[in-house]
């Protein structure tokens, strides 16, 4: 995993080849990243996600197309995260757009917005890029079960004022919809290393933990 250190020297490292301008020094980006990531009501959507993720985009080709693209979505794609929020993934969007308007080039910021936005995991993806971006998002479910059921632990932390019943009746609702998909990973490179075992983990947590705080068996 990443330190601190190490992920501000990456987020730079990207940030400054990625730029046409230095209008806005880049720590004061990477600030508002770290500042954000670091707010008390989160417990998964934190850095050590951010931080996940970049490891698995590491595991891509180094010809996969537009990866500086997908990291650049993947570090924007929870920097607003408020609780009970519907439009999360939208204000990270904007809030990006207003971070790169005028430093980066116009077509890297519509590819970017649009891939923040496939984080909202409502639909199969058409882009191969987008695809990408949702595989690496979901890869955590892919862990062996003790880190899955600890990440399944820190987002119930995150909104924990909310009672079991309304809580775990949206998570299984959300998580059937993914065993219910063809496949879970809709790229080779992440089907092929997650998808038995992030349909198993799946399938134990909704019969451990979902269907008895619903009272179901």
């Amino acid at each position: 995993m990443f330190t601190s250190d190490q992920l501000k020297t990456r987020f730079v490292t990207l940030w400054s080849r990625s730029a046409i301008a230095d209008i806005t020094p880049v720590d004061a980006v990477w600030h508002e990243i770290e500042s954000r990531h670091g707010e008390f009501h989160r417990h998964y959507h934190t850095l050590a996600h951010i931080g996940h993720c970049l490891t698995q985009i590491d595991s891509l080709d180094q010809a996969t197309p537009h990866r500086d693209a997908i990291e650049l979505a993947i570090w924007f794609h929870d920097v607003i995260f408020d609780i009970g929020s519907k439009d999360n993934e939208e204000r990270s969007m904007a809030f990006f757009r207003e971070q790169s308007r005028d430093r980066l080039p116009s077509p890297l910021v519509e590819r970017v917005s649009g891939l923040i936005l496939a984080t909202r995991h409502m639909a199969l993806e058409d882009d191969p890029t987008a695809r990408y971006v949702v595989d690496v998002d979901l890869s955590s479910f892919g862990l062996p079960w003790a880190a899955f059921l600890k990440d399944s632990m820190a987002l119930r932390m995150e909104d924990v004022l909310l009672d079991d019943a309304p809580y775990y009746t949206a998570k299984q609702s959300f998580l059937e919809g993914l065993l219910a998909r063809p496949r879970m990973y809709q790229t080779d490179h992440f089907y092929e290393r997650h998808e038995t075992q992030a349909r198993a983990n799946i399938s134990r947590y909704l019969k451990e933990y979902c269907l008895p705080a619903l009272g179901s068996s």
